[in-house]
């Protein structure tokens, strides 16, 4: 009996650690919004790189460790929305669409929506499908929109003349 204990102590300890990682993909998320609404747009950008950071750590975790589930899945989906559709939106609506009004705001939310839609999507797909042989293949805009918001940095860094650094 107290082996089976330890198990399910163990067995709950590999599927904490990749949501924890899957919380601090949101963490930064969360924080990139809170530097784009305050004007401080390159901290914004930086965040979102540390967000997906975060992103690339929790499903590697998760595989590693054989912690993957439906709720760990679901999870990251939702992190990724808010690190990779709505920050960024903000970000890129503050810094640079702003004087379009509704054109800018409307651009933004339309990027947001298409993310939420293609993450709805893979998840249906995921739930399906008996191997998860896609996801790489079908989650590439993500990593597109990290090298977007490395270029962002960039820009953003020349402008400013500084590189800030957590």
């Amino acid at each position: 009996m107290d082996n089976l204990n330890s198990k399910k102590k163990s067995g709950m300890h590999v599927y904490i650690l990749p949501n924890i990682l899957t919380t601090g993909n949101m963490f930064f998320g969360f924080l990139s919004m809170i530097y784009s609404l305050k004007g401080d747009f390159l901290t914004a950008a930086y965040a979102i790189i540390g967000a997906a950071v975060f992103d690339t750590l929790d499903g590697r975790v998760a595989r590693l460790t054989k912690g993957t589930s439906r709720f760990g899945m679901e999870y990251d989906s939702l992190s990724d929305l808010i690190s990779f559709g709505v920050a960024p939106a903000i970000l890129l609506y503050l810094w640079a669409l702003q004087p379009f009004e509704r054109i800018g705001w409307l651009a933004c939310f339309i990027f947001m929506a298409c993310g939420a839609l293609r993450l709805a999507r893979f998840n249906v797909q995921a739930h399906n499908a008996e191997k998860n042989t896609f996801r790489a293949y079908q989650s590439l805009w993500l990593q597109a929109l990290g090298y977007y918001c490395k270029q962002l940095l960039g820009k953003l860094a020349l402008t400013h003349k500084k590189i800030f650094i957590f």
